[in-house]
């Protein structure tokens, strides 16, 4: 199977607005199941109950994991950590990947509110850098559950629950983020394109890869906490006002525990 990043955020995006009608939930399921090659069950009974339908997404995504997965570039010599362009946050952190269509439509229908989007958009800029480095299988694995922890996480501090969003925007990265590597913001994006893929790390690399990210990250959140960040018009695209306030609550949050 092959589903790039923007199709698995439409799924998605209108996974996500399960409350709202049956009917879409019908038909995503149905987009679901026909990617997934496998029978998926659907009946009203989970549509309705929240602990239900978080089981579901988790269903789906360990479904089609098995599929997304399917085929591994093989392992080939990586450019070191050291002689790689490094991550700039003007350029490589775009905020929020949700087509713009989907965003808008869960700003109007409240399902994504500013709290949910300012910690999806704060827990994205780790995830970004991972990505961008890359490494292995197993790495991406961890990448992408780290972030769905950093949106749980940040969620709490801004006192809204976030597991929902959590599990969906895990299974859009987890299923659009990695083969065939070839969109800007794949797993590896970041190394020359004829290394792009799975490849494991030499020793020591991680380490440097999990220092970089932590201080840029650091003084992202510092600099968000103070007002003294500058977005690019690139980022001020996806943010609103209230979404922006939520990001620097959330930044002065984090830095007022010690990041």
């Amino acid at each position: 199977m092959k589903l790039d990043r923007q199709r698995a955020q439409q799924l998605v995006a209108l996974l996500s607005e399960v409350p709202s009608s049956a009917n879409a939930v019908k038909a995503i399921t149905a987009q679901l199941r026909d990617a997934a090659n496998t029978e998926i069950d659907v009946n009203e009974g989970w549509i309705a109950n929240p602990a239900m339908r978080h089981d579901k997404v988790r269903q789906f995504a360990a479904q089609l994991d098995q599929s997304s997965f399917s085929a591994f570039r093989p392992a080939q010599p990586r450019t070191p950590f050291s002689q790689l362009p490094r991550f700039t946050v003007a350029e490589h952190w775009d905020m929020d990947s949700t087509p713009q269509f989907a965003r808008e439509l869960s700003r109007k229908l409240g399902t994504r509110p500013p709290a949910i989007e300012a910690a999806i958009m704060l827990a994205s800029l780790k995830h970004d850098i991972r990505y961008y480095y890359a490494g292995d299988v197993p790495a991406k694995t961890a990448t992408d559950a780290a972030f769905a922890e950093e949106i749980r996480t940040y969620g709490q501090l801004l006192g809204v629950d976030a597991t929902l969003a959590s599990i969906v925007d895990q299974f859009a990265v987890t299923l659009g983020g990695g083969a065939p590597f070839k969109e800007a913001y794949s797993w590896s994006y970041g190394v020359p394109v004829a290394e792009r893929g799975y490849t494991p790390l030499a020793a020591g690399q991680k380490e440097l890869i999990e220092s970089h990210a932590t201080a840029i990250a650091n003084d992202v959140i510092r600099q968000l906490a103070a007002g003294t960040f500058v977005f690019t018009p690139q980022q001020q695209a996806v943010l609103i006002p209230s979404v922006k306030a939520s990001l620097q609550q959330l930044a002065r949050a984090l830095v007022e525990r010690g990041l």
